[in-house]
């Protein structure tokens, strides 16, 4: 009797040995079939991701660099700003430091201002534009930056020098210069006639 107990036991032993690796390799088999779902699913967010990435990348080209850098209220302020700040002769120089008031925040206007407001000088002088780019990039916190070059040619008593392009980075919010920074100048060689 104790003979057919163990062989019992043994094929009962057997058959939940048999039932538990059926269960495990089913579970087995379902793990790894929901893991491939969710790589399916994380290759397709990907590629719609991909295109997304795609569509907006289209839509940014169509918005045309003309639309990007002109913005004519801003682009006329910096104008209007730089025609008084830096076209003047002796008549309009010191006038000039008034004017411009109310393009620029009082940062700005203090930057300008910082050794004080000059007396005119006593002799004849001009300093004109020649040419003027304006550049500006809109942002989303409504700051508009930008780059301008102007390109000036300075006059003392009929003596006429070479041209200089003075490189500016600015910043506009809230219809004010708020940032003005001179990045850099270059200037022409002087040509012996």
């Amino acid at each position: 009797m104790r003979n057919i107990i163990i062989k019992t036991t043994v094929v009962v032993l057997f058959f939940i040995s048999i039932f538990v690796n059926i269960v495990l390799a089913a579970n087995l088999s379902d793990a790894n079939e929901k893991k491939k779902q969710m790589n399916d699913r994380v290759t397709a967010m990907e590629k719609d991701m991909e295109k997304k990435e795609g569509e907006l990348n289209t839509y940014e080209s169509k918005v045309t660099e003309k639309e990007l850098t002109e913005d004519p209220a801003n682009k006329k302020l910096l104008e209007n700003f730089f025609q008084i700040q830096y076209q003047y002769n002796e008549k309009s120089y010191k006038d000039r430091f008034t004017k411009i008031k109310k393009y620029v925040n009082e940062n700005v206007y203090g930057q300008l201002t910082a050794a004080g407001i000059p007396d005119t000088p006593k002799i004849k002088f001009e300093n004109e534009i020649k040419d003027m780019q304006v550049f500006l990039t809109p942002s989303p916190d409504q700051v508009v930056t930008g780059m301008v070059l102007l390109k000036t040619q300075y006059k003392i008593e009929n003596v006429q020098n070479p041209a200089m392009t003075q490189i500016f980075k600015v910043e506009i919010q809230d219809d004010q210069i708020t940032k003005l920074e001179t990045i850099g100048t270059l200037g022409e060689s002087i040509s012996e006639s």
